[in-house]
């Protein structure tokens, strides 16, 4: 019986080994090519400090590993093979379409090594030849690594070599991308040969004013330089996300969330502000200003004017005729009172939707923890900003339509009142039309709701005729030329602007070769999300406000219309708040679905908070926030379905 203990104990610690040796190494493989190795030369010290890492890895592992071993044997098989399977897929996504095989550092063990050759051939004995520099593609690189040949004499940071005498350099080592050798160009400058691994290249560096001449040659290097290296960062991580994931399977919610937000905030503001590969702390100008403050507001005061002293004002009017009848008052005050006006209720309304409707909706008699995080990260976010510096009336426009739905649900004497106020929301700006599916308290009085839908529809279109036929006629016309030419930008997260990036710019890494056919697919995926969402909260038959439901038409609010700046991005910490303050369809749902609710809630929690941040602090391939908000209505949709409320739940303050 000794016999077979002692045998299971070896077992297991043969086992523990393997695995601590195989977890520490492409860890240890990904810290050194990423963040220790040296850009053009093999170090004997780092090599020794990584080793020194392995061991060190190698050694916690395995001691963890024994520590938690009965932790680990309770955890469901079933959970731990999907979270395992999550990891890794979201590894390789982030890998392959965020990193990129083209920012991956080169493994210097077995990069190919190039020669280059410089040679005087000048004809003059008056003429010089000054070398400046040499990037080999990967830093600069040392005259000491030159064998020179003939008169070379180094003065301060050049080489220079006189006259017509046979002078040549040599140069054995690594060249990537595109390598460049800086000369002196001057009335003087003489001619070299220069010869890429024996090409040759004739350069003549006379000119009758001097300036710095680059000469370049692109150097194709194999990917599978690359590759491996790739391989080890997208395992790295893998293995990253599955021990957190394992980590926080048994916290609290709140605590997942905000561990997910400080994720977000290591990578997009720690990282590209304090350890970015320029190694000076960066000042980005995350909010793209403009001169004067409140430029939009200007516009609209400006065109407001303008629509008064002029009957026939045939401008082109890009909001609903009754935006300009609501902002009138403010055209008696001059632009900096009105713009503080208008600042001050944007913040009120702010406070109004992120704080005091998720507290009433969800009958908290105490603030949640979590809805502070929500509402302070959000009071800071690039959105909120945005939306403050260009006197934008998003938030006073969701103020009114939020209001107006729990007026409709906790006030039902008053629901007149919450028609008006919707009906001007849709009328200050057309996209808080798709909430009208939050106007449904019984989702089995098909006649009420399509009789209430039709009303309010009606009233919507006839509102649009307040300022008189020719008015409605010019706002038509803009939105036909605005639909027609949206605005293509990072600072705009419409599916058009999305698939119409230059290439510059390109999302996720992709440039699509035929937009108009990508953006068909997005829209179907979006529609077919909302549909499944809205199939959902009728089979529930849940009366009150769907969180669920009200994020999803948010989310819809913010992809479908074809310019949708990131100002816009202000208004979402609010269904987000009230989606996390429900506690108890949190809580549902993660019962519902535990093998993988921590997995999506903390790539939920992070595509949320990635938009807290501004373009300039993200890589290219994710500055848009359009996927952030596509994985967000994505992951809702299987939130929705994983919840079972049967169809007694009932709002009690109705």
């Amino acid at each position: 019986m000794a016999g077979n203990k002692k045998h299971m104990f070896m077992r297991g610690y043969w086992k523990n080994l393997i695995i601590s040796f195989l977890l520490s190494t492409p860890i240890t493989a990904a810290v050194y090519f990423w963040l220790l190795q040296p850009a053009n030369f093999i170090s004997n010290r780092y090599i020794a400090a990584a080793i020194l890492i392995w061991i060190v890895l190698a050694v916690g592992i395995f001691c963890v590993l024994r520590r938690i071993k009965q932790k680990i044997a309770s955890i469901d098989q079933q959970f731990f093979v999907i979270t395992m399977l999550l990891s890794i897929i979201t590894a390789f996504l982030l890998g392959y379409f965020v990193i990129g095989i083209e920012n991956t550092p080169y493994n210097l063990f077995i990069l190919p090594k190039h020669s280059l050759v410089i040679e005087n051939t000048s004809e003059n004995e008056n003429d010089v030849i000054e070398l400046v520099y040499l990037h080999s593609g990967l830093a600069d690189e040392s005259f000491s690594k030159f064998i020179m040949d003939g008169s070379w004499t180094r003065v301060e940071s050049s080489l220079i070599a006189q006259g017509t005498q046979k002078a040549s350099l040599h140069y054995e080592g690594w060249l990537a991308e595109k390598p460049v050798l800086g000369f002196q160009a001057q009335p003087n400058g003489g001619r070299v040969n220069i010869y890429w691994d024996g090409q040759l290249e004739q350069v003549s560096l006379y000119s009758s004013l001097p300036y710095e001449k680059h000469v370049s040659k692109t150097i194709e290097n194999p990917i599978s330089n690359k590759l491996p290296v790739l391989i080890m960062g997208i395992l790295t991580i893998a293995i990253g996300l599955f021990s957190l994931i394992l980590l926080l399977a048994k916290t609290p919610i709140s605590f997942i969330v905000s561990v997910s937000f400080l994720i977000s905030y290591l990578l997009f503001f720690i990282y590209p502000v304090f350890l970015n590969s320029v190694h000076v702390m960066q000042f980005f100008s995350y909010v793209p200003v403009g001169n004067p403050i409140g430029l939009d507001l200007d516009t609209i005061l400006r065109n407001v004017r303008e629509f008064l002293s002029s009957p026939t004002y045939t401008k082109n009017l890009p909001y609903p005729p009754f935006a300009y009848a609501f902002y009138a008052p403010l055209t008696f005050l001059d632009r900096y009172t009105a713009y503080g006006i208008v600042t001050i209720l944007n913040i009120l309304c702010y406070f109004f939707i992120t704080l005091i409707f998720p507290i009433r909706t969800s009958k908290k008699s105490s603030v949640p923890s979590l809805l502070m995080l929500i509402l302070v990260t959000g009071l800071f976010s690039f959105g909120f900003q945005f939306e403050l510096e260009r006197g934008q009336f998003d938030l006073i426009t969701m103020f009114l339509c939020f209001l107006s739905i729990f007026i409709f649900h906790h006030h039902k004497k008053h629901r007149f009142w919450a028609y008006i106020l919707f009906t001007m929301s849709v009328q200050l700006k057309l996209y808080p039309a798709i909430f009208i599916f939050m106007f449904i308290d019984d989702w089995s009085d098909w006649r009420g709701n399509i009789i209430r839908f039709a009303s309010l529809g009606a009233a919507s279109f006839c509102a649009l005729f307040i300022l008189g036929f020719n008015t409605f006629s010019n706002f038509l016309n803009s939105m036909t030329k605005f639909t027609g030419n949206p605005f293509v930008s990072v600072k705009n997260h419409s599916i058009q602007s999305f698939t119409r990036h230059p290439v510059e710019y390109r999302p996720f890494g992709i440039f699509f070769q035929n937009p108009s056919r990508v953006e068909i697919i997005l829209l179907i995926v979006v529609f077919i999300c909302f549909g499944l969402i809205l199939i959902r909260a009728y089979r529930q038959k849940y009366a009150g406000i769907n969180p669920y439901l009200l994020l999803a038409c948010t989310l819809v609010a913010l992809l479908i219309p074809t310019t949708s700046h990131d100002y816009t991005l202000s208004f979402l910490a609010a269904p987000i708040a009230i989606l996390f303050t429900d506690r108890k369809m949190i809580n549902k749902t993660a019962e519902r679905i535990k093998p993988f609710f921590v997995q999506l809630l903390i790539y939920f929690s992070i595509a949320y908070s990635s938009t807290l941040f501004s373009y300039t602090n993200k890589p290219l391939p994710i500055s848009n926030n359009f996927p952030a908000l596509m994985v967000m209505l994505i992951i809702l949709t299987f939130f929705s379905f994983a919840t079972n409320f049967d169809s007694t739940i009932k709002n009690n303050n109705s």
